[in-house]
């Protein structure tokens, strides 16, 4: 009973109880109930719904406005074929009331599981629902729930596995059309720089084309990123709509939690009460550690160059070094050297690192037996990582 769970995460929230304090409710049980979720499981194929809208434009320059400048056109596609919203009555007090009606009708008669957008996060959702609020339109069909638009229902903004996609170095920039150019997906119809800043002045016909293939672009690209996230939802027994929209270090930190969980390691702060600069429980010194290091070894221009890459490059040095939760310790900090130091003695490596953010001498042990949960989670996962590329060389699916 989701009532009773709620009331039992928010009493591990206020109490403390498990150590894990201070994750959101959801979260708690996720970690100390991993197959909840599995009570909830859809069985059947995923329906999904992409969407695009074109909005009026009359060549002031100005970027539109819900309170200026009303929808033209709405395009949706469930499948092979788009249909095209596209009753706007110039004259009309709300020339977009029918295509917002016959928008929702949709909506209600189709109950897509995803609405799948590009950028729409920022645009076509927030427009949609203020043109509603301004043509009187009930939007509380686009929802499953009550009253409430969109709820029981994922909203797939593809701009961001997009954003993330490191599959996507060297592409001049993240636009929609963009990447399609890029993964060779058909672009049907385009609109000059004039036109698109005139749209209200663009012929019918046309307009509704060049919508029809945006959203062709938009279902392509649910093509390409939704099948990670339905994995990654299924590996780790998680709401798909939570590994969807969730943070960037979200399903990161439900691994973590559910081995310290069995390891009894017991996380009674956060990080930044551990080591901030007025008042860390443990050390007083900042918020981040410092990351990465970038740098230019040799300015100039290079003929001839060879990359040298590593494998897997983070997860690669866990494995090496045994880094993992119950191994590693930051065991006291020092005047800040610049210059770093390993050493190995027993069973232990012993690191001086300089961290330019803390300005500090950090001082590491890593304990190298017996093997970290994480070593042996990771080689698991690339184990399985190995398995599903050779699966996939031997697959005829296009």
């Amino acid at each position: 009973d989701i009532n009773v769970m709620r009331d039992k995460g928010e009493r591990f929230s206020r109490s403390g109880e498990g150590g894990y304090y201070y994750l959101p409710y959801t979260e708690l049980l996720y970690v100390n109930e991993p197959d909840w979720v599995l009570q909830f499981k859809n069985t059947d194929d995923l329906k999904i719904a992409s969407i695009d809208i074109e909005v009026a434009t009359y060549g002031t320059g100005a970027f539109p406005t819900a309170s200026e400048n009303p929808i033209l056109c709405i395009g949706a596609s469930m499948g092979d074929e788009t249909v095209v919203f596209g009753d706007f009555e110039k004259d009309a007090e709300y020339s977009d009331l029918k295509i917002l009606s016959g928008f929702v009708e949709w909506i209600k008669e189709n109950d897509p599981d995803i609405i799948a957008t590009y950028y729409g996060t920022i645009f076509d959702i927030p427009y949609i629902e203020k043109r509603g609020e301004i043509c009187r339109v009930p939007l509380g069909d686009l929802g499953r729930y009550g009253s409430i638009p969109w709820s029981g229902r994922i909203h797939f903004d593809l701009f961001h596995p997009v954003y993330k996609d490191q599959s996507l170095l060297g592409i001049k920039d993240k636009k929609m059309k963009t990447v399609a150019e890029w993964m060779n997906i058909s672009i049907d119809e385009e609109l000059t720089p004039e036109e698109m800043r005139r749209t209200a002045d663009v012929p019918t016909e046309k307009l509704h084309k060049y919508l029809e293939s945006d959203v062709h672009i938009t279902s392509s690209l649910v093509g390409v990123y939704l099948p990670d996230k339905v994995a990654l939802a299924e590996l780790m027994n998680l709401p798909l709509n939570d590994v969807i929209t969730g943070y960037n270090s979200f399903i990161p930190k439900i691994f973590y939690a559910r081995h310290c969980k069995e390891l009894s390691i017991v996380p009674v702060d956060i990080n930044m009460s551990r080591w901030n600069a007025e008042g860390g429980t443990i050390q007083r010194l900042g918020s981040r550690f410092e990351g990465a290091k970038v740098a230019c070894n040799r300015r100039g221009f290079f003929e001839k160059i060879w990359k040298v890459d590593f494998h897997s490059f983070y997860p690669s040095s866990m494995l090496t070094f045994n880094i993992s939760t119950e191994t590693t310790f930051l065991y006291k900090t020092g005047p800040y050297e610049g210059t770093w130091d390993i050493s190995r003695r027993g069973d232990t490596l012993y690191c001086s690192l300089p961290d330019k953010n803390f300005k500090k001498q950090l001082f590491l042990a890593i304990k190298q037996s017996p093997p970290g949960f994480l070593k042996k989670e990771i080689n698991k996962i690339l184990k399985m990582r190995s398995a599903l590329k050779e699966e996939y060389k031997k697959t005829k699916d296009p």
